[in-house]
């Protein structure tokens, strides 16, 4: 069995990319079937922010032994992380060593997983870059400390991002090896399903949706980089019928529900949402749209693809790895809600287009974002980063 710490400031139950990221991976990497194929055995040990005086500090999720640092106060939890994490894997790695460290986001993971590297230098370090943030906002985020966040990128062994632009940012920071493009995925099986008519209509009609209707779905953090701020605003452009049914919570709420305001019976807000619950959302609308300011990859685009329904985005960090213009979605111009509203009604207005672009994009998630063929990708990271001596492809 291969030990790895892995660092994450956030795990289940707080649940966005990077923490699916994590768990479909390490479901698939420490099954009997992936064993099976002459792949070798992995166990791992997370080390994340408790955030939560409820939650427990040890459990096991998974194939992942969780441990929760911190006293459960939010803000305090995460300012200590990197220290709290490191000391106490390496506690444990001085126990029972491990053969290798992984951080997911290069933020406080990334500088947990350095402290551990500056005491442990023999243990390869794996780092991976998830952050969607915008760069003005990481260098705000990293000006005091910007000598250490450097070295998060040049001491890391390996580093994979889920974008070309995150990519970029690596060797931006220093980084002179190869990046490997290892991009989020999406369950195919969970979202590709098919919906029944009635229980389509039921859906639209508990929204208060006419039969003529059409609704574009965000299904997000409501938080500046997303851009609902620019959607809502988009209404002003768009026909009565053009209605938005948002899903997820977030910073912005409270200012988003006032700007609703503004266009009466025309935007529903879903709350918080269960991923089990995200297909049949998705299905029960017309398209998927969010001007997003900055965006790592955009897991959420992936999700309605697989779902089958049409995606407007912005061409910002990774959405344009996957969304070609008039192939697999229509790109708006950011910051630009009437650039938003004429996507938005090219797809309300024509039916043809939507099936193109659904059924597009609908092969490309099926093609090259399924987590098995993810998980095989960061199988053979692991594989050759405890190969010592093998040189980067």
């Amino acid at each position: 069995m291969k030990r790895i710490a892995l660092f994450s400031i956030t795990y289940h139950p707080f649940i966005g990319g990077a923490e699916i990221a994590i768990k479909e991976v390490t479901d698939r990497l420490g099954s009997e079937k992936f064993s099976a194929r002459g792949g070798p055995a992995f166990g791992w040990d997370l080390f994340t922010a408790r955030l939560n005086v409820r939650l427990s500090r040890e459990e096991r999720i998974g194939n992942v032994n969780v441990f929760r640092v911190g006293s459960g106060r939010p803000l305090l939890d995460k300012l200590l992380y990197p220290w709290r994490a490191s000391r106490l894997a390496l506690r444990m790695h001085d126990k029972k060593p491990y053969d290798l460290v992984h951080a997911v986001l290069e933020t406080y993971a990334g500088l947990a997983a350095l402290l551990f590297k500056r005491k442990r230098p023999l243990v390869p370090y794996v780092l991976t870059l998830q952050s969607g943030d915008p760069d003005e906002f990481i260098r705000k985020k990293t000006w005091f400390w910007s000598r250490w966040y450097r070295q998060v990128y040049t001491r890391a062994d390996r580093v994979t991002a889920i974008s070309l632009w995150l990519a970029a940012r690596a060797k931006r920071y220093g980084f002179r090896g190869s990046v490997e493009i290892i991009p989020n995925g999406v369950d195919i099986a969970h979202f590709g399903g098919e919906m029944r008519n009635d229980e389509r209509e039921f859906v639209r009609r508990s929204w208060g949706a006419g039969e003529k209707d059409f609704l574009a779905i965000t299904a997000s953090r409501l938080v500046r980089k997303n851009g609902i701020d620019i959607l809502i605003a988009s209404l002003a452009y768009l026909p009565q019928g053009v209605k938005l049914v948002i899903a997820g919570g977030g910073e912005d709420e409270a200012a988003l529900r006032a700007q609703s305001k503004s266009f009466p019976g025309r935007v529903v807000f879903l709350g918080e949402m269960g991923h089990k619950d995200l297909p049949r959302v998705l299905k029960a609308c017309d398209a998927f749209a969010r001007p997003s300011r900055s965006e790592g990859l955009g897991n959420s685009f992936l999700e309605a693809m697989a779902a089958g329904i049409p995606v407007v985005g912005t061409p910002v960090g990774g959405i344009v790895d996957f969304l070609k213009d008039g192939e697999t979605g229509l790109l708006a111009q950011a910051e630009n809600p009437k650039s938003v509203a004429e996507k938005i009604n090219q797809l309300a207005t024509d039916k043809g287009l939507c099936k193109t672009l659904a059924r597009n994009a609908q092969a490309l998630a099926v093609s090259r974002y399924d987590w098995e063929g993810i998980a095989a990708q960061y199988g053979r990271i692991y594989q050759q980063s405890l190969q010592p001596n093998v040189p980067q492809a």
